[in-house]
């Protein structure tokens, strides 16, 4: 039907399933809505026990920001986010390569399969080995099938599909993999608060690399610096990935007591 009317089509979807969430306001108390919590007899103590809990997990929140793995993580996720940049000019490297759009085109289908597939065995390799490794893994596949992408022959249209797929791994580590690593460095006390920064460079990261990567072509004239940038940046995330773990391992042998206090202090003064 045309890739306008694909479009559309695709707009209408976005509208009919993601609108509604977005449009949908959500609030913490019921009062908010002229309503009254269930069991509302013990309403006044259970708001209580909320609102303690929710001031105890912002004074851990603020906690995670001066921790040195806060800016470590930040750069992890941006630096992953800048690499899924170079999936949406897969059409324009395999015209350049003389392979033809078409192939293009099934290369980026094949990235969005690898997409899906690692983000399910990232899942159960978190679970089974922990979000340092996995995300690990991910990661360095990415990196060899950027490298093989970049330096072997490109004949016929078999190994760039082959190379787009194993390519699509990055993906699940920029979607599942950061929120993982962020939760495992900083503990769920402080989760939220830190992830809902580290989120925003995630979305800079997807947005600075598709450009950066199409700058890169302009200037060059082809498609290899950019892939070689691309499978740097991967080395670079591994790297990153044993700051993380290594600032993990020292923030438990500092701890619960030593941890527990450092919270406990802010919040009071906090509060005082």
């Amino acid at each position: 039907v045309g890739w306008r009317t694909a479009f559309l089509v695709m707009a209408a979807f976005i509208a009919v399933l993601a609108l509604p969430g977005a449009l949908s306001v959500l609030c913490l108390k019921p009062s908010r809505k002229g309503l009254l919590p269930y069991g509302a007899v013990a309403a006044s103590v259970q708001e209580e026990a909320v609102e303690s809990g929710l001031s105890e997990k912002k004074s851990a929140g603020k906690s995670g920001f001066l921790s040195p793995a806060f800016p470590i993580s930040i750069l992890f996720a941006l630096l992953c986010a800048c690499i899924t940049g170079l999936g949406q000019h897969f059409p324009g490297y395999a015209e350049h390569a003389g392979i033809g759009a078409a192939v293009g085109a099934l290369m980026v289908s094949a990235s969005m399969v690898g997409n899906i597939v690692s983000k399910l065995i990232l899942g159960v390799l978190s679970d089974a080995i922990g979000p340092f490794r996995s995300c690990s893994l991910m990661t360095l596949i990415n990196c060899g099938a950027l490298l093989a992408l970049s330096l072997l022959p490109v004949r016929g249209s078999l190994l760039p599909l082959v190379c787009a797929f194993f390519y699509g791994t990055i993906y699940s580590v920029a979607a599942v993999g950061v929120p993982l690593v962020v939760r495992f460095v900083f503990g769920p006390e402080r989760y939220d608060a830190v992830y809902g920064v580290v989120a925003v460079f995630t979305s800079c990261g997807g947005a600075l690399g598709l450009s950066v990567i199409g700058y890169l072509y302009d200037f060059f004239g082809g498609y290899g610096i950019a892939i070689g940038g691309c499978a740097v940046l991967g080395a670079v995330n591994v790297a990153l990935l044993l700051v993380l773990a290594l600032l993990r391992k020292r923030e438990q042998a500092a701890g619960p007591e030593e941890r527990s206090g450092k919270i406990s202090v802010q919040a009071a003064e906090e509060l005082s």
